[in-house]
This record gives structure tokens, sequence and C-alpha cells, in this order.
């Protein structure tokens, strides 16, 4: 009996595949409804360290700007220089990362930098630092810089 009633109570054949058809639709969906929601969070955290390294790049450039002394531009706005105490220090863009130059040792200050561009105007330095597609832009103003 393939479509009628079974005798002893149990489930014929095209129910059970039926019914193991429909779970196993059931559980890809929940599955790729996983997938996604993983692929989604993945991202979302690479987004969140491109912040964090854009946010630690541009509070260095600030502190180096607040404190040192003897700000320079140069190499057409592509890097920063400030004496800081006596040492002078350097900020600029190679390879994807924004380095932090003392005593002819660079270290990364933040990686995925894709551009940096200083401009010295009147007392206020403006840094313009790209992570991705995303330009972040800091400006010293007067009143916080010492020259």
């Amino acid at each position: 009996m393939l479509f009628g009633r079974s005798r002893n109570g149990g489930f014929l054949l095209l129910e059970a595949l039926l019914s193991i058809t429909i779970g196993i639709i059931i559980i890809c969906g929940a599955l790729g409804v996983f997938a996604w929601c993983i692929r989604l969070f993945s991202l979302t955290l690479e987004r969140i360290e491109e912040k964090e390294q854009a946010l630690s790049a541009l509070y260095t450039v600030f502190h180096l700007a607040r404190y040192g002394d003897n700000a320079v531009v140069s190499e057409g706005g592509r890097r920063f220089s400030v004496r800081l105490r006596s040492a002078t220090l350097s900020v600029y863009a190679l390879r994807g990362s924004l380095l932090l130059a003392h005593k002819g040792t660079a270290n990364p200050i933040a990686e995925g930098c894709t551009g940096v561009a200083f401009s010295f105007l009147q007392h206020s330095l403006t840094a313009r630092i790209s992570f991705g597609n995303e330009v972040y832009t800091l400006q010293v103003l007067p009143g916080y810089f010492k020259r």
C-alpha cells in the first residue's frame, strides 16, 4: 500500500520520504542563514578593526602634534616630522602601513593605511589618513599646537 493507510499504524514510504525532504530543506535554510550571519559578523569585525586602526593613527598624530615642537611637513605632504624632547619623530605611509620613525627605525602605528596627506597652514596641522575607502581627517588648531 503506497497511498493508503498502513494497517499497523506506522508511516507509509511516501510520508517518510516527504517528511525527510521537508526536514532537509529546513536544515539547509537554517544553515544558509547561519553562514550569512557568520559572513556578516566577519565583515563587521573587519570594519571595527579598520576603525580602531584609524583611531589609533589619529590619536598618535594628534599627540605628536600637540606635545611636539618644530613641526615640519615634508615630501609633498606625505611625511610629518616633529621634535619631542631631544628626538625627531616622523610619521609616513609605506606599503599599507602608517609608520612612526625614530632614529632610523620605523614602527607601524596602523596597518591597512592606503594613503596619508599632511598640510601645515597658519600653525594648523591637517592630517588626512585613508584606510580602504574611508578618509579620516584630523585638524589640530593653533590653540592646541606648539610650533
